[in-house]
């Protein structure tokens, strides 16, 4: 039986994607966030960089996505090909689903991740704080680490392990070389280079299949920067893998180019692992993304299971703090992140690779290019296998205290409002959960622009003498509603931003874009009733009879 435990602090272990989203999250809900990063600065090196429908999910919940799209590309298509180019099966994003693939390369999301986590009150990133040791006890967990200032003990409520593959946190829990799983006796090199892919056909995702000379091409930036990763021989050292990219790239790229003809940004040669912790629950020490579990990058299942395990984590915390249940719904976190990575993530992310490189494949291979062609004919199919990640994303509500599953969660009020065009009937239906200035605020338009169009018929039908004396009530109803829609959304954009105790899951983009659009038009509406009255000649026609009475 689990116990009931505070969620006031949590100090997190490594600035990476994973640590900062997980951290903006929390943060949001009004928990002291800490991140410790043993390194000076954010990592840079070429890493993943497309974010599929689960991953985009949370980056929506975290109000980063926006920035996101900004920044970013949505990849037009992935296709599979020979190694001269010929093209074999390919998939094109040709229909619209909520949260479509993005791409943007890591160093950047990070960037911009950090500047929304430090945005927020109550958080800090301390750089160069290496972690050495771990301890906890009932009340708290602690880390000692290594800092510019010499030792120190960070302690709090629970400390998440974000921290990487080669994560202290795990290895401090069960041991340097505890590490479930295998690597494989597979070389890559990621790349970052400006090439014009585009100009030999390509689509902007493209797997080269091959045993030998086999690699992907991507491009992952708005200003035409490609992801290339290879695979080299087995057995070699870093610099050997350096050494020999030109060679490759002339080898296996299409036009065959010599280092004169592309612009290489970033190499880094990487091992592939297919790796799991035994569990990423120990008392208070938690872990998530890539110190919980590695897989190969290939079909991007490695970042969008870290970026899932993350969404799971803030959810069984903020059950926790919230009192809708007790620790041990941080056991079924790690219970249901290690089934999604055997039951998935592993088998699946296998199955991408060697659909790749690997020729006793190819009556798999077969069976995918022909689930290929029928998604080209079979939209529907393709919308489905489009957001097949989603699978990764677990509800957790159905683990929470009886007392708490009873009443339904006020996030998927908020969703329900966010998805519903109709802004002022939504605002009624979560208008009881906001602080009763927010709920007036909203529920108060509704009223004003009942008696509006109350107004409107009455100076319709009750002729010449109202409609030219009534305006003037007229304006000033349209002019009020707008007036005060436009204050009880800026005054739930303050809470938003500001107060701890604002609901889970709320978003201000598509929301306050509509509220937006509503209080201008009625705004414009107040002008138009205005002008129309002062610039327009008298109404003619018939004049009052007289009353004789």
């Amino acid at each position: 039986m689990g116990k009931q435990t505070p969620v006031n602090k949590v100090v997190i272990v490594g600035a990476g994607p994973s640590g900062l989203l997980l951290g903006i999250l929390l943060a949001k809900q009004g928990v002291k966030v800490q991140i410790l990063e043993a390194a000076g600065e954010l990592d840079k090196n070429p890493r993943a960089a497309h974010y599929a429908p689960s991953a985009v999910y949370e980056l929506h919940r975290a109000g980063v996505l926006d920035d996101v799209k900004a920044q970013g590309i949505h990849p037009d298509a992935v296709c599979w090909r020979h190694p001269d180019g010929t093209f074999i099966a390919g998939i094109r994003s040709r229909f619209d689903i909520e949260f479509p693939m993005v791409c943007l390369p890591l160093d950047q999301l990070d960037v911009l991740l950090l500047r929304h986590f430090l945005a927020q009150p109550d958080t800090e990133v301390l750089w160069n704080h290496k972690v050495v040791s771990i301890e906890q006890d009932d009340n708290e967990a602690r880390v000692h680490v290594e800092s510019p200032v010499g030792k120190r003990t960070f302690g709090a409520d629970y400390i998440v392990g974000c921290d990487g593959a080669n994560s202290q946190i795990r290895r401090s829990l069960f041991g340097d070389l505890n590490y479930p799983g295998e690597t494989l006796q597979k070389q890559i090199i990621a790349t970052n280079v400006y090439y014009d892919f585009h100009k030999f056909g390509y689509w902007d995702s493209n797997f080269i299949i091959d045993e030998n000379d086999w690699y992907m091409a991507a491009r992952i930036t708005q200003d035409g920067l490609w992801r290339v990763t290879y695979g080299d021989v087995w057995g070699l050292s870093n610099e050997e893998y350096l050494a020999r990219q030109p060679e490759r790239y002339e080898k296996i790229l299409p036009g065959h180019p010599k280092p004169g003809d592309y612009k290489l940004v970033s190499a880094s040669p990487y091992k592939l692992h297919q790796r799991c912790a035994e569990s990423f629950r120990v008392g208070r020490f938690l872990l998530a993304a890539d110190a919980a579990h590695l897989c190969n990058p290939f079909g991007g299942l490695g970042l969008t299971g870290g970026i899932a395990d993350v969404g799971s984590l803030f959810d069984a915390l903020v059950a926790l703090k919230d009192g809708k249940a007790d620790d041990s719904i941080l056991d079924k976190y790690s219970e249901v992140r290690r089934k999604k990575w055997a039951e998935i993530i592993d088998p699946m992310s296998r199955a991408n690779f060697r659909r790749v490189c690997l020729d006793e494949a190819e009556s798999e291979r077969q069976e995918f290019w022909e689930l290929c062609k029928k998604m080209e004919e079979d939209e529907e199919l393709a919308r489905q296998m489009a957001q097949g990640t989603n699978i990764l994303r677990e509800d957790f509500r159905e683990y929470l205290t009886a007392s708490a599953a009873i009443t339904e969660p006020r996030y998927d009020i908020a969703t329900a409002y966010i998805e519903d065009v109709q802004i002022q009937t939504s605002l009624l239906q979560i208008s009881h959960t906001l602080p009763p200035p927010i709920g007036i605020a909203h529920n108060f338009p509704v009223v004003l622009e009942g008696m509006t169009l109350a107004a409107f018929a009455v100076l319709l039908v009750g002729g010449k003498q109202k409609r030219e004396q009534g305006w003037g009530v007229l304006t000033i109803l349209v002019a009020l509603a707008a007036f005060v829609q436009a204050i009880g959304m800026a005054l739930m954009a303050y809470l938003y931003e500001n107060d701890e105790r604002f609901f889970s899951g709320w978003y201000l983009d598509k929301s306050w874009t509509m509220c937006t659009i509503s209080w201008s038009f009625e705004a414009l509406c107040a002008v138009a009733i205005t002008l129309a009255a002062v610039t327009l000649p008298s109404e003619g026609g018939y004049e009052l009879i007289p009353d004789h009475g």
